[in-house]
C-alpha cells in the first residue's frame, strides 16, 4: 500500500463486520494481499500506528443526508438531496 501522505492511514477507527477483511493492499505479481486485522496491515505497510479496531460503532457518527448544489444543474439555486 503506497501512499504519497501516509499520516492518512493513521489515527482511524475501524469497525469492521465479524469475518471481514480490514483493508486491501496493493496488487504485487498478480496478488492482492487482504488484511484481516490492524497488526497484519502495521507488519506490512507501516500504517495506522496510531489506529484502532472497536467491537461496535457508535449509533450516531454526525453523519447525514447532505444537501449541496450542482454548478452545472438545470436550476443551480436548487438544492438537490
Amino acid at each position: 500500500m503506497q501512499t504519497e501522505h501516509p499520516n492518512f492511514f493513521d489515527y482511524n477507527v475501524y469497525w469492521p463486520r465479524k469475518g471481514s477483511r480490514l483493508a486491501d493492499g496493493e496488487e504485487k505479481n498478480g496478488k492482492t494481499p487482504v488484511y484481516k486485522d490492524l497488526d497484519a496491515l502495521r507488519k506490512a505497510t507501516g500504517h495506522e500506528m496510531h489506529g484502532e479496531v472497536r467491537d461496535a460503532q457508535p449509533e450516531d457518527v454526525g453523519l447525514g443526508t447532505v444537501t449541496f448544489r450542482v454548478a452545472d444543474a438545470k436550476n443551480p439555486t436548487k438544492c438537490s438531496p
